[in-house]
């Protein structure tokens, strides 16, 4: 439902836009300004931005070796990025490289950056994860400079991989006028900058760690959108996430979404993966939900103009087939095939599931584990599951409980929380940036320990245990004897 209690004005993103970044290593430019990506057993993909026309290619070796090999040499396209494929490397091992700038102003070497090969079965090695960082909320729930010293403390932890459950690259705040017929603003090139800032920020531990974004609500990467007036905000979207950021495609690899969406291509949106004793699997319902439940993410941030906002609304749900049915809210017949057929042929030991939220929508964690496509109830308690997915077999809650799923992480609600049902841990994750340090949505969760924003989670899997850490991050003004910067708010273990 509409939540009136958020309004968010484009203006202050527009500003935000404007704004210095904190210092970085990630420059524009002929500067490094590095994302890793789509890590393997044998390959990593070093994405860069670069002036268009530059000649990059990437020198490497092990590590504590020399940069004696090197890539092949790329010119960075028109939008100004290059995917340079480092290949042909030893599995579960380190390696040390740099990207090397050929432009109009002669020959410039990057600054000398690591990434690892993927663990194997039996060794130690950590991830991250983050939840909605939400730039466009500057003031009300986001702070660069909070932002800033939270991803330093990822840099110097240097996890293998970090996870961003949605709502890092928001647009839903410039919806009501495009909707209402000014397209001035919300364009393909609006919605470029949008990741093109996120990357500034990210590069302060992307180049030495691989991303996996996935998608959330306020990105408007939606199904329901395609064929509507907003048919093109998807499309800007799904569009800008796979040109500025290195997301997997079904490969040996990596298992995930085959279907090419028309002007945009493969989306990366859901797939899976394995890494040392751990099957990773991420989640999407927004490009898999051909309709969807109430007004969708910035439609709730009116300025209140004419006609009413109320008519401008139902208009809204006309045009994009919105509903009030929860069960609306889909992953959708491919994307659960996919999964159990994933979970089902995976021996890892340790099995994490991602996503945004749970339903893709509402809040609270377990609390809503029981309903629709989830738990196979309606929220009157009566079982509608085989009438409403039929040829599915289980909910989703129970086919990972059968199938031994050990975490599920999601965002969305802007706060710590652990929960556990039937043996599984639900697990929502802080926003790293928020220098009120609230505990957003506390109200939904009926159970469980939960503490407030900021920080991210860095876990470490082992043979013996997975152990989960919430680093806390804070302004330095805001630090105290209680309150200190990087330290660890919360730990749990799961043996």
């Amino acid at each position: 439902m509409f939540d009136c209690r958020r309004i968010f004005v484009p203006s202050l993103f527009l500003a935000f836009l404007s704004l210095p970044l904190p210092d970085s290593s990630a420059q524009t430019g002929l500067g490094d300004n590095i994302i890793l990506g789509r890590p393997t057993d044998e390959s990593v993909v070093v994405h860069v931005l670069a002036d268009e026309g530059t000649e990059v290619f990437a020198e490497f070796g092990q590590m504590s070796g020399s940069l004696a090999e090197r890539t092949e040499t790329l010119e960075s396209s028109d939008d100004g990025t290059a995917a340079i494929a480092i290949d042909g490397l030893d599995a579960n091992t380190a390696y040390d490289y740099r990207v090397v700038y050929e432009g109009s102003d002669g020959r410039r070497y990057g600054d000398q950056h690591s990434f690892r090969t993927q663990t194997q079965r039996g060794d130690t090695f950590s991830f991250g994860v983050q939840g909605d960082s939400h730039p466009e909320r500057i003031g009300l729930m986001y702070s660069p400079d909070l932002y800033a010293r939270t991803l330093d403390l990822v840099a110097d932890a240097r996890p293998d991989l970090y996870f961003m459950l949605g709502d890092d690259f928001s647009i839903s705040n410039q919806l009501p006028d495009y909707f209402q017929g000014d397209r001035s603003t919300l364009t393909q090139q609006f919605v470029d900058d949008v990741y093109i800032d996120q990357r500034r920020f990210l590069g302060r531990m992307g180049h030495s760690t691989a991303l996996f974004p996935v998608n959330g609500n306020h990105e408007e990467a939606r199904r329901s959108l395609l064929g509507t007036v907003m048919h093109d905000v998807a499309i800007f979207a799904g569009r800008a996430r796979s040109r500025y950021f290195p997301v997997p495609f079904p490969d040996d690899f990596y298992s995930g979404n085959p279907e090419p969406v028309e002007g945009i291509g493969l989306l990366g949106d859901y797939f899976a993966f394995e890494w040392g004793d751990a099957l990773f699997i991420a989640l999407d319902p927004y490009w898999h939900s051909t309709r969807v439940t109430s007004p969708i993410g910035g439609m709730g941030t009116g300025t209140g103009t004419s006609p009413p906002w109320s008519e401008i609304v139902d208009q809204w749900n006309a045009l994009t087939r919105s509903t009030g049915d929860m069960w609306d809210s889909t992953i959708g017949d491919a994307q659960y095939t996919w999964l159990k057929t994933t979970l089902e042929e995976s021996d890892a030991r340790y099995k994490f599931v991602f996503m945004h939220h749970v339903l893709g929508t509402g809040r609270g964690g377990i609390e809503l584990a029981t309903q629709y496509e989830w738990g196979g109830y309606n929220d009157a308690g009566e079982w509608e599951f085989d009438e409403r997915r039929p040829g599915w077999g289980l909910p989703l809650h129970p086919l990972m409980r059968e199938n031994g799923v050990t975490i599920i992480f999601q965002a969305h609600d802007h706060l710590f929380a652990r929960q556990e049902l039937d043996g599984i841990v639900y697990q929502s994750v802080p926003n790293p940036a928020d220098d009120l340090y609230n505990a957003y949505n506390r109200e939904s969760y009926l159970s469980g320990d939960i503490l407030p924003n900021s920080g991210y989670l860095n876990v470490t899997v082992s043979p013996e245990q997975v152990m989960v850490d919430y680093i806390r991050s804070y302004l330095p003004e805001h630090e105290s004897d209680g309150s200190r910067h990087g330290e660890t708010a919360y730990s749990y273990s799961v043996p």
